[in-house]
């Protein structure tokens, strides 16, 4: 159990064969045969003790392993970089002053899929009631969720900033609205900047949305 640095031992639709990726080991039960029955082995890595691993299995159009992997965040290695389908995704939004509604709306498309969701923006309480946001909000046809500052810093988030914490009062906008809206879902996309508006990705978890100035306040 731990972080590896695995090789794709099979072509699979995540992976091509010989993609080198860092991901997390982790489960309580082990997978027997794996080359058994038309299947090849998805992962290959040497353990700390020597040796080699083969770990998990690739069969048609499936991908079964124990190696927890991130694809959106490794997107010269895998083959599905981009957002999951059918997702219910929650968008996290912080934006300078200066940022506009048509800003705000590319923002967002731009890490979205064809068949992903938006059903929230979120952002910090100070931006909710920007004219900007609810324009944005207008156009994609989905509410604005807030949240306090203190709220957002107790977030634990892979890009905190502090500059950003020292401005506002929390090292996360985007990525940490976009995980308290979604209730606790996974983040999909990490905080990605443009044009003034810095939004990040996190899939809805069911039942779990509820209504609840310068430059440095986008992130």
């Amino acid at each position: 159990l731990g972080y590896r640095e695995a090789v794709a031992i099979s072509d699979s639709t995540l992976f091509d064969a010989g993609s080198r990726v860092t991901g997390h080991e982790f489960h309580r039960t082990s997978l027997v045969s794996a080359d058994a029955d038309g299947c090849g082995s998805a992962w290959g890595w040497r353990p700390w003790d020597g040796g080699s691993v083969r770990e998990g299995f690739v069969r048609g159009g499936v991908h079964a392993s124990y190696l927890h992997t991130h694809p959106v965040g490794q997107p010269n290695r895998s083959r599905s970089s981009s957002m999951p389908h059918g997702d219910d995704l929650c968008i996290g939004v912080g934006f300078t002053t200066s940022a506009t509604a048509k800003d705000i709306v590319a923002a967002v498309n731009a890490v979205l899929q064809e068949r992903a969701r938006i059903v929230v923006l979120a952002t910090a309480t100070g931006k909710a009631a920007s004219a900007a946001l609810l324009a944005a909000a207008d156009e994609l046809n989905v509410p604005i969720v807030s949240f306090d500052p203190d709220v957002l810093g107790r977030v634990q988030v892979p890009s905190p900033s502090t500059r950003v914490e020292h401005a506002i009062g929390t090292a996360s906008v985007a990525e940490a609205a976009a995980i308290l809206a979604s209730g606790g879902g996974p983040l999909l996309v990490a905080k990605t900047a443009r044009d003034g508006v810095t939004v990040a990705a996190a899939r809805k978890v069911p039942s779990s949305l509820n209504n609840s100035d310068d430059e440095t306040e986008c992130e």
